[in-house]
This record gives C-alpha cells, structure tokens and sequence, in this order.
C-alpha cells in the first residue's frame, strides 16, 4: 500500500500531562516538522481541549475518545473542526510506554502503527509485543545508544535515528555567569540529597549558590542555565538526556551521569562524567572544580564555548528535520 501525504495522516498521541517534560515537547514538535515538510500530522491528546502550555506552541491537536471514533481538531487560534475517521490510510504514533493492551486494539483494527521510542531502557517496560506484527512500521529513536539498544533486542525491527534539537534561541550561550550551581532534583533524588548535603557539611558550598530546577518553563529554565557556572547531571537510564545538552548549550560546566542516551556528548573539558552511583568520587569532582573555578575561568570560559558550538552543530533544527524527512520516508516506502 502507497501512502499519500495529501489522503494519509499521521498521529501521534501523547500523554494529557501539563508537568514539563522533554519528551512530550519533543512529540510536539516533530509534528510540526512533518507539517513543514508537506504532511498532514497532529498530537493526539484524550482530554478535550487539553494543550501543554509551558512551552509556546501552536501545534494541531486533535481529541480522540476511541481509536473507530471521528476526531475533533484544535488547531492555531483554536478553530475547531470535525476531522474525518481515522483510516488505513494513517498511521498512528505512540510512545514506548502506551500498554500493550491499547496498542493491541488498534492493530487488530487494522491500523499502522509506529512506536515513537525516546527512552529504549522502557521498552521492556511493556510488553516486547507492541514491537512487533504486520502492522508495526519501526520505531524512532533519539539517540545511537537507544539505536543499539533495540538493534539488539529487537534484531528485526526497523529502528531509525532522530538528532533531536535544542532549541538555541532560548539556550543561547551566555558568557558571563555567577557562581552557581544548578539541578533537577527529581532526577535520582536519593543521590543529588546525598551530594548536596554533603558538600553542606564539608563546607564547600559557602561560596556558591544551588538552584534546584523543577516544574519550571522552558524559558525558566533556559535563564537559570545561562546564569548558572555548573550543572549537576543526575540522568538515569535516559534515552537522550536534554537536561545536560541545553546546559552545555548554555554554557555550563556539566557534572555528573549520562545516564546511557547522553553518553554521545559527554565528551570535552567541559563536561566531567561520574559512573552512576559513585557518590563520592562526584563530591570530590564537584569540590575540585568549584575550588579551581577562579584559576582555571580563562580554561573553562573557553572549553564552554567549544562544546557549546559543537552541540550547535550536532543537534541543530535542520539536522533534525532532515533525519525525520528520511526516517518517514523509509517507513512509508515499507508500508
């Protein structure tokens, strides 16, 4: 069968959750990359007029009650409109964690699907079933850990690679900077207490200011970033990992875990990797660079602005779009 941009849709629902999250930005934003590129995409979402709002968008949204069901549309300057019944002709995307259950039914109504994979240590989260069968197209990554990660696992599924993007505008580099000490404090909560709390007691921390980052906008937390000295990476089994990059991007000493997905740019002298648990040796990292932070400024100040073009270059919008014009069209030409 021969998908048509101009009859085909694609849909990609997304979880009805207003807390920020990388992710959900991310399905956002890839359908409006396929509009650009001429197809007819939309985030599907269950909650009747539901939009995220933390982050500016004016994507098309439609609501959907039950997969046999019409769709109702909200897009730009929310004009409402009845869109047809979903049909052979779309293809529906969904995210690694949907249950296996919900994507059952689609499939035994006939109905492509693709799994949008942001984090592939979830996959087994749910059941390896969804991955498989007539009716699933491949499945999208974000990272050349997850790429591997399913490749391995799943040696007969087609498993494309997206660079995501970041956003430069809003995590521009920024020079100057305070001495401040920036994380996510529900990323490994147990380690980033033990860390903080211990570089509380052995004093090192009088000098510097420590900013939790959380349920915060983007642009919140792009300001933070660009006036922060440090980052404090606690990702876990992370698929990508955008904490880290946009505090590169921004300028940022970056500390701490890659958690896997963020293992391909946790690279250069500003970025000071921890294997995942080492407390300690973090503190010692941590103490180290916070003590040297005068003395060594001029070597920082410069190893901050190299990474943060080469993560410019790596994971720019136009990069992006190209890798989901290709990725699409490989999936269609196998449909």
């Amino acid at each position: 069968m021969v998908f048509k941009k101009e009859k085909g849709r694609i849909f990609y629902f997304c979880p009805d959750s207003a807390i920020p999250s990388g992710g959900i930005k991310k399905i956002y934003q890839h359908v409006d990359l396929l509009n650009e590129l001429g197809f007819s995409a939309f985030v599907v979402h269950n909650k009747p007029g539901f939009r995220c709002s933390w982050f500016d968008n004016t994507t098309p949204i439609a609501y959907l009650y039950k997969v046999e069901k019409s769709l109702l549309i909200l897009g730009p300057g929310k004009q409402q409109k009845q869109l047809d019944a979903l049909s052979s002709e779309d293809i529906l995307v969904y995210p690694e964690v949907t249950p296996e259950k919900t994507i059952q039914q689609v499939m035994d109504l006939g109905f492509y699907t693709v799994i949008f994979n942001q984090n592939a240590y979830y996959t087994f989260l749910a059941s390896s079933s969804i991955y498989k069968g007539e009716n699933v197209l491949g499945a999208i990554v974000v990272s050349e850990d997850s790429k591997k990660y399913l490749e391995y696992t799943l040696p007969s599924l087609s498993t494309f690679r997206i660079h995501i993007s970041i956003d430069f505008n809003i995590f521009s580099f920024q020079v100057a900077k305070k001495k401040q000490i920036a994380y996510m404090p529900r990323k490994c909560e147990s380690d980033s207490h033990q860390i903080i709390s211990i570089l509380n007691e052995r004093g090192l921390l009088k000098d510097w200011k420590v900013v939790p980052i959380d349920n915060m906008s983007e642009r919140e937390v792009a300001h933070i970033l660009k006036e922060s000295a440090i980052f404090l990476s606690f990702s876990h089994a992370e698929g990508f990992g955008l904490p880290p990059v946009e505090a590169i991007s921004c300028g940022c000493l970056v500390i701490g875990y890659h958690g896997g997905g963020g293992r391909e740019y946790f690279q250069g002298d500003s970025i000071f990797p921890i294997v995942q648990g080492e407390i300690i040796e973090y503190v010692k990292t941590v103490e180290k660079v916070t003590l040297n932070y005068n003395q060594e400024a001029t070597h920082y100040a410069e190893a901050t602005a190299l990474a943060s073009i080469l993560i410019q270059n790596i994971y720019s919008l136009k990069k992006e779009k190209e890798d989901l014009k290709n990725a699409w069209e490989s999936i269609l030409y196998r449909k």
